[in-house]
């Protein structure tokens, strides 16, 4: 499987999460990934501008994330990331 992060990155309206796009297997996904997720992945507690700092320091978990939600069956965008 070919996965790699496709930029899009940016902050939810609410600012409890992160959009971004991933490119699996030649289709470019739609993806967030909530605060939530991030502070559990990164064992910080953060949010608003703070939760870009913890998406860069996990990227490679992420997008690991996404690409699997998606081997799983998840086809509605935004790909909810780290509910799985």
């Amino acid at each position: 499987m070919s996965t790699f992060l496709h930029g899009g990155l940016g902050l939810g309206s609410d600012g409890e999460s992160v959009r971004f796009n991933v490119h699996v297997d030649g289709r470019v996904w739609t993806c967030r990934i909530r605060r939530a997720a991030l502070n559990r992945l990164s064992g910080i507690d953060a949010g608003g501008e703070a939760l870009f700092d913890q998406f860069v320091d996990f990227e490679d978990e992420i997008v690991d994330l996404a690409a699997k939600a998606i081997a799983q069956g998840a086809n509605v965008e935004p790909i909810e990331v780290g509910t799985q």
